[in-house]
């Protein structure tokens, strides 16, 4: 188990929580869809304890997880060459998720035309 009384979550198991809540998220996947999905499925609540870190993911685990995300493995990992330690990992709201997903839903004309409204509106 990965929490412990004294110390809680280990800063890995929460980080690649914290990953595989985000990478639910791009996807618009709730947990329970998740669970069922997975080769062989899990409750929405043990999705919730690997998303917050209390119990660990097993690599197995991630990998059909990854593999329904349709994520590659390295994502959910930690790497000092990114710079994706634990504290580093940004998380991303439902708002932000759906948006992403409508954007990269246009044609590349409009997310150009878009992207350079954002741009003078952010210069204001």
């Amino acid at each position: 188990m990965a929490q412990t009384k004294k110390n809680g979550p280990h800063p890995i198991d929460v980080q690649v929580g914290r990953r595989l809540r985000q990478g639910r998220a791009l996807r618009n996947m709730s947990q329970q869809a998740l669970g069922e999905e997975a080769e062989h499925p899990v409750t929405f609540q043990q999705v919730q304890k690997y998303e917050r870190g209390f119990n660990r993911i097993a690599i197995s685990r991630l990998w059909e997880f990854a593999t329904v995300l349709q994520l590659p493995l390295s994502y959910f990992l930690p790497s000092e060459e990114d710079g994706s330690m634990p504290t580093a990992v940004p998380l991303i709201s439902k708002q932000e998720a759906k948006l992403l997903e409508n954007f990269r839903a246009l044609p590349a004309e409009k997310q150009k035309a878009i992207f350079a409204l954002m741009q003078s509106v952010r210069r204001c």
